[in-house]
């Protein structure tokens, strides 16, 4: 298939890698495990690979397979609507027409910034859009949040800020990051020895698909659970020396219901003078200050690690009927093994509604789609059809066997970004990721209209 556009908003590959630049920024899957199968790496520095790194990565895959020449770049999407053929228009002017739409614009790519942020008038900045020019040396810093991002950054901006102030709502569980170099050695073995490579990335596949089934499964032994939750509850005891943040630094909430974090040096950074951890959110914010529980701090520059609005990125895509995929989700976002959807014909998702994960590599996720996808368009090619839609009533009950998949898991417990406002999950696949390629391991036919 050479007849092909690569639409990016960006000025260069990479996606979340490109736009995330902040300090300490890396990735809490191996690297080893989180890059393509047919297009190894086997120099990759360390176990846990760092932006720059993955950036890089990525832009030598792109080298490698010349699709630079099929991309255009600055180029954000402004409407793709369906008339027999898909018409995409960029916020530059151009008309695109094409007969499929891939859709790769992920579910977390839109920042989410704290109300009333547009108050503050000093410099405030999103790690999903972090400014690599901004100078925090000798500032004074407020991290509104404190998840994925702030855990690696905060260590990293105490570093050179006069004080940092870290705004917490709700705690993490924060595990030890298993990091290390790859030795010169290990790094050759990897490349000449015969299955090697091979070896290391099944063990981290198969490490992730077990913390899985300890974690994830309330129906497994309270026992492994309670072991967990000791063991990382001892970690804050043991590197946090202020006795009286231990309580509040720890998670009133089970193992699992939220994304585990990893780090070797969060929870220290609270030893350090320049750092004073806040367990409230803020409340508000004025000029050059924030004000949480009636306390004003007053400071330089915001730091919003506040995520993103999952999932609100497709209200520019109109089918068959005229409604954008988002009206017609209507708050609950679905998709037929998180790909298709109905009166949306030849568009496919990537890492669509129900295909998230919380324990392994969602690269993993990308590529059982992508073969899903390229099997359709091959059958339709074969058979001379040029239309394919989701079956309507195979769409709703893919999303169901979904829901009735993810009801005994620890989700369930605890409202997070995993489930909308309702309460109702919708972000997670609700297995191990094997589970996932098997069913989508081939498509069956009869489950589409074609034409």
């Amino acid at each position: 298939m050479n007849s092909f556009v690569i639409l990016e908003k960006a000025p260069e590959v990479g996606g979340t890698w490109w736009y995330n630049k902040y300090p300490g920024c890396a990735c809490d899957i191996p690297s080893h495990l989180y890059s393509f199968s047919f297009c190894p790496k086997y120099d990759w520095s360390k176990v846990y690979p760092t932006q720059p790194e993955i950036l890089q990565y990525l832009k030598d895959v792109t080298q490698k397979y010349q699709l630079y020449p099929h991309i255009r770049f600055n180029r954000p999407v402004q409407d793709a609507s369906w008339d027999g053929q898909w018409r995409v228009r960029t916020a530059t002017g151009e008309l695109y027409v094409s007969q499929f739409l891939v859709l790769g614009v992920g579910a977390l790519h839109v920042p989410s910034y704290p109300m009333g942020h547009n108050q503050f008038v000093g410099r405030m900045v999103h790690t999903g859009e972090w400014d690599p020019t901004i100078d925090l040396k000798d500032k004074t810093v407020a991290f509104v949040g404190s998840g994925a991002s702030a855990v690696q950054a905060v260590p990293e901006v105490a570093k050179t800020a006069k004080q940092v102030y870290v705004f917490q709502r709700t705690a993490s569980w924060v595990s030890e990051k298993k990091d290390g170099a790859y030795g010169r050695l290990f790094s050759w073995a990897l490349k000449w020895v015969p299955g090697v490579r091979q070896l290391l990335r099944w063990f981290y596949y198969w490490r992730g698909e077990l913390f899985f089934r300890l974690v994830f499964t309330p129906t497994q032994p309270k026992t492994n659970r309670d072991d967990i939750e000791g063991k990382l509850t001892q970690r804050i005891h043991d590197e946090v020396k202020d006795k009286s943040l231990w309580d509040d630094l720890t998670p009133k909430y089970m193992v699992g219901c939220k994304r585990v974090l990893i780090s070797n040096d969060y929870y220290k950074s609270f030893n350090e003078p320049n750092v004073k951890f806040i367990p409230r959110h803020v409340d508000s914010f004025g000029d050059h200050s924030v004000t949480s529980k009636g306390e004003k701090y007053d400071v330089d520059v915001v730091v919003c690690a506040t995520g993103f609005k999952v999932g609100r990125g497709l209200q520019f895509v109109h089918g068959k009927d005229g409604k954008d995929m988002e009206e017609q989700w209507n708050d609950c976002q679905a998709a037929h093994h998180g790909i298709t959807v109905p009166n949306f014909p030849n568009a496919f998702i990537l890492l669509g509604p129900g295909t998230a994960l919380g324990h392994n590599s969602v690269v993993w996720m990308i590529e059982v789609q992508l073969s899903y996808i390229i099997q359709l368009m091959t059958h339709m090619r074969k058979a001379g059809h040029a239309v394919c839609e989701v079956k309507n009533d195979v769409w709703a009950k893919s999303v169901a066997e979904n829901q009735k998949g993810l009801e005994n898991k620890v989700w369930q417990r605890n409202i997070g970004w995993y489930q909308n406002k309702q309460g109702k999950l919708y972000t997670l696949w609700r297995g191990q990721t094997f589970s996932y390629w098997w069913t989508c391991r081939t498509p069956r036919f009869n489950d589409f209209y074609f034409a």
